[in-house]
């Protein structure tokens, strides 16, 4: 694991095709970034408990003869270094899975650009300038809440799943905003690695949509709002014809599904507005007695029924869901990475990339590296552990010969 992380992360080879727009970082600062990429290969959790592996036997093979930095160093060696390096060591990562066929695609042939906002940490004291701040209730009365949030983006395809950049909200600043300035950066690098654009409620806008629209890519985004006029005529019409029926992964699928509508004034194309009504049965746990669930669902996209059948837009409306489940659930609950390593903008943004690319190179490296037989025996984190494992060898010393 480690050394597969050390080709994709090497220096300098992997700089080699670095571009303009993507500056070449400074190789002794990447040196000092290896480790935080490490801690959450290892899911040590924290800087601190990886400090504690400070005089394995292994960092000076791992670092070149180098030593292993102080928490404090690598904090605030993050807090220098620019971020368009290692956002450059990620777009060559992306490339190189897409010219192996690594990234199976979504039902219609597609892979998915998909944004989505996401809280990192709140505080009552420790602020920064970017800060946004947000007045709360508490038992000590109204207090000033300082907070960071991020737009994350990602591409999606069929049981895959990769972070690829994210970008801070500003104060003053909503998510779509600043979702459309990471569009235009992410864009010009990933612009043949995905077909669609998905997003939540809050993405159905027309300067969105539009901007997609303009780069030659289709786009879709949750319709919830009833305040719309494009809910009620599509409702309306719903109401009058027959739902396709199929079942999708246990569900029952009742469906809707029409195009043309025009009433989306501020986009300069017609939309396609598909409804799902899905039933489905869970088992509660206390009673074990089985309870019928139903949800309903709406999208409003540009890609046409020639392009993408009924059935497949349904799969693709539902993948957004992949940057919850795959993405934020598991980097918290399994990487740690909401933990402020360093309350510092710069910092905050060079360590969620280094997260990011941690993830993806830990589930590429165990569904393509690993045979079947072993991923059947060892979980993930058994291979987190392993990772631990040889950082700590050496620190205990072997017992006397009795």
């Amino acid at each position: 694991m480690l050394a597969y992380a050390g080709k994709v992360f090497s220096i300098p080879a992997k700089l080699r095709r670095v571009s303009d727009q993507r500056p070449k970082p400074q190789i002794p600062t990447f040196r000092a970034l290896f480790p935080l990429l490490i801690m959450f290969l290892g899911r040590f959790g924290s800087l601190n408990s990886l400090e504690k592996t400070r005089k394995g036997r292994d960092w000076k093979q791992i670092l070149d003869g180098g030593e292993l930095p102080s928490a404090d160093t690598v904090g605030r060696i993050a807090a220098q270094v620019d971020p368009q390096g290692l956002r450059g060591i990620m777009v060559d990562f992306c490339r190189d899975l897409r010219k192996n066929k690594a990234l199976p695609k979504l039902g219609g042939d597609l892979v998915a650009l998909v944004f989505d906002g996401h809280e990192s940490m709140t505080s009552y004291r420790r602020h920064c300038p970017e800060c946004l701040q947000r007045e709360v209730e508490t038992t000590k009365g109204r207090q000033i809440q300082y907070y960071h949030r991020f737009v994350f983006c990602s591409l999606v395809g069929k049981n895959f799943h990769l972070l690829i950049d994210v970008e801070p909200i500003q104060p003053g600043e909503g998510e779509v905003v600043t979702a459309r300035r990471l569009l235009d950066r992410v864009h010009p690098l990933y612009s043949r690695a995905y077909d669609i654009v998905l997003g939540d409620a809050l993405y159905l806008e027309g300067p969105f949509f539009q901007e997609v629209i303009d780069r030659g890519k289709d786009v879709l985004a949750v319709l919830k709002r009833e305040d719309l006029n494009l809910f009620h005529d599509a409702e309306a019409l719903f109401a009058e014809m027959d739902p396709v029926v199929f079942k999708r992964r246990g569900r029952l699928h009742r469906v809707w599904d029409l195009s043309g509508f025009t009433s989306f004034s501020t986009v300069k194309r017609s939309l396609r507005v598909v409804k799902s009504v899905e039933t489905y049965s869970i088992k509660r746990q206390l009673s074990g007695e089985f309870e019928e669930q139903v949800t309903r669902w709406m999208w409003a996209t540009t890609i046409s029924l020639e392009e993408v059948g009924t059935k497949d837009i349904v799969e693709v409306g539902h993948s957004r869901w992949d940057i919850e489940n795959q993405g934020f659930n598991e980097g918290v609950n399994h990487y740690q990475i909401d933990h402020v390593y360093r309350h510092e903008p710069n910092a905050m943004v060079v360590i969620y990339l280094l997260a990011m690319l941690a993830m993806n190179l830990f589930v590429t490296f165990y569904r393509r590296n690993l045979k079947p037989e072993v991923r059947d025996r060892f979980s993930r984190l058994d291979v987190s552990r392993m990772v631990q494992a040889t950082l700590y060898a050496g620190l205990v010393p072997d017992p006397a010969p009795g």
